[in-house]
């Protein structure tokens, strides 16, 4: 898996939607586990885990696939490079 860190869950959305726009799907898809249906049943708490809640909100999972060729890799960065240049963001955790 390759993912962006981004600072909120608007701006995960927004990029999300920007790369979608460029037919580059990249998605959400991580949920706390003391969040879902599973953890919640499971584990019966109320516990709050901010850290983990972040990633929930935040992530934005790349597309990773064998097929993928050298030069989509590239427009896939040159198009979340254009996203941060147009909303002047400096600060992303890059994983």
């Amino acid at each position: 898996m390759f993912y962006l860190v981004m600072k909120s869950s608007k701006h995960r959305n927004e990029l999300i939607k920007h790369l979608r726009a460029h037919d580059i799907m990249a998605v959400f898809h991580y949920q706390s586990l003391h969040q879902s249906k599973y953890g919640k049943i499971k584990f019966n708490t109320n516990r709050e885990l901010p850290e983990s809640d972040k990633y929930t909100d935040q992530l934005v999972r790349l597309p990773l696939f064998m097929e993928l060729t050298d030069d989509q890799v590239e427009l896939i960065s040159n198009h979340i490079l254009d996203f941060f240049k147009l909303n002047n963001e400096s600060k992303t955790t890059l994983h």
